[in-house]
C-alpha cells in the first residue's frame, strides 16, 4: 500500500507527467561527467562530436546522440518527496555528476544509489529527485571508451581525393580521383582505375573497426608501428591528410580476427584492428586474384 499509493495512475502516464528530462536535452552540445570516469564531450562543425577529456579523440556520434535520446525517453517510476534525506538515496555524494549544456540551459544530473530490492536508480535532475528504471545506471556510468569513435578513421570514401600505400617504406600503390569522374592509378603503373575495386579498398579502410584502444605509452617499435610495416596516406577534399600506420600482430592473439596494431594521425593512442578487414591493402594491384583482381579499368 505504501508503495502503490505513490505509483502513477494511467492518466498521469498518458499526460507524460513522469518525464525526467526535457526534449531540449537531445540538443545538448557540451557534456561533462565528474566523479565516475570523468569525461568531456563537445559537438563541433557538421554535427561531429569529439572527446576532449580524459584524452582528445574523435567521438562516436551515434553513441553520444543515442545517450541523449535515451535520457529524453526516460520516465520516472515515481518522484520521491523532496524532503527525503540525500544520504538515503546516495545523493549526498553522487557517484557521477553530469552537466549537459544546450539550448534549454544547463542540466545537472546526479547519479545516486540503486534502490532496495532492485527497484530502480535514484537521480537528482536540476534539484528534482526521481526514481528511474535501473537500466539507466549502465548508461550514466558507461566507460569512456564507449564514446570513442569505433572506426579506425572518420574519413569516408566519398571525401577522399587520393591515397597512397607504402610497405616497408617502399611505395606500393598510389591512386587519385579524376575530377571528371572515376579514378586514376599513378603507381606502380599509370592507367585508368577500376572504380569498384579501388573504392572497395577505401570502404575497407572507412569501415575498419577498432577492437581495443591501447595505452599511449605502448612500445611502438615492438608493435611494428615505428617504423610501420605498412603506411596509408589519405588526402581529403577538406581538412588535413590522414596518416594510418599498420603494425605487427598482437602477441598471444588467437582470435579469427588476426589482430594487428594500428595508429592514426590525430588520434591519441594506438589501437588494435582486424588484419582480415584490411586484406585488400595487401593484394597485388594488378595480378592478385579476387576480390581485387586488377585495379586497371577494363
Amino acid at each position: 500500500l505504501l508503495w502503490e499509493r505513490k505509483a502513477p495512475t494511467t492518466g498521469e502516464r498518458d499526460a507524460d507527467k513522469l518525464k525526467v528530462f526535457e526534449p531540449t536535452v537531445s540538443k545538448a552540445s557540451d557534456l561533462d561527467r565528474l566523479g565516475h570516469a570523468p569525461l568531456t564531450l563537445k559537438k563541433g562543425p557538421e554535427e561531429r562530436w569529439s572527446l576532449a577529456a580524459p584524452v582528445a579523440d574523435l567521438a562516436d556520434r551515434y553513441a553520444v546522440e543515442g545517450f541523449l535520446e535515451r535520457l529524453v525517453q526516460a520516465r520516472a517510476l515515481r518522484f520521491p518527496a523532496t524532503g527525503t534525506p540525500p544520504a538515503e538515496l546516495g545523493l549526498d555524494k553522487p557517484r557521477a555528476t553530469w552537466t549537459l549544456q544546450g539550448e534549454g540551459g544547463p542540466v545537472r544530473v546526479e547519479v545516486g544509489n540503486k534502490a532496495p530490492f532492485g527497484e530502480g536508480l535514484y537521480l537528482r535532475v536540476n534539484g528534482t529527485l526521481s526514481l528511474v528504471p535501473g537500466d539507466l545506471e549502465s548508461l550514466l556510468l558507461r566507460p569512456v571508451d564507449d564514446y570513442r569513435l569505433k572506426n579506425l578513421t572518420a574519413a569516408a570514401t566519398q571525401e577522399i581525393r587520393s591515397f597512397a600505400v607504402e610497405e616497408a617504406g617502399k611505395p606500393r600503390l598510389s591512386v587519385r580521383r579524376d575530377p571528371k569522374g572515376g579514378w586514376e592509378v599513378t603507381a606502380p603503373f599509370e592507367d585508368w582505375g577500376d572504380s569498384s575495386r579501388i573504392e572497395q579498398v577505401l570502404d575497407d579502410l572507412s569501415l575498419c573497426l577498432v577492437d581495443t584502444f591501447e595505452p599511449a605509452e605502448l612500445n611502438r617499435s615492438l608493435a611494428g608501428l615505428d617504423p610501420p610495416l605498412r603506411r596509408v596516406r589519405l588526402e581529403m577534399d577538406k581538412g588535413p591528410a590522414v596518416e594510418i600506420a599498420l603494425g605487427g600482430s598482437v602477441p598471444g592473439d588467437t582470435s579469427p580476427k588476426s589482430l594487428i596494431y594500428a595508429s592514426v594521425s590525430g588520434r591519441p593512442s594506438p589501437m588494435t584492428v582486424s588484419a582480415n578487414s584490411l586484406m585488400t591493402l595487401a593484394q597485388d594491384p594488378e595480378t592478385h586474384p579476387r576480390p581485387l583482381q586488377d585495379l586497371r579499368r577494363r
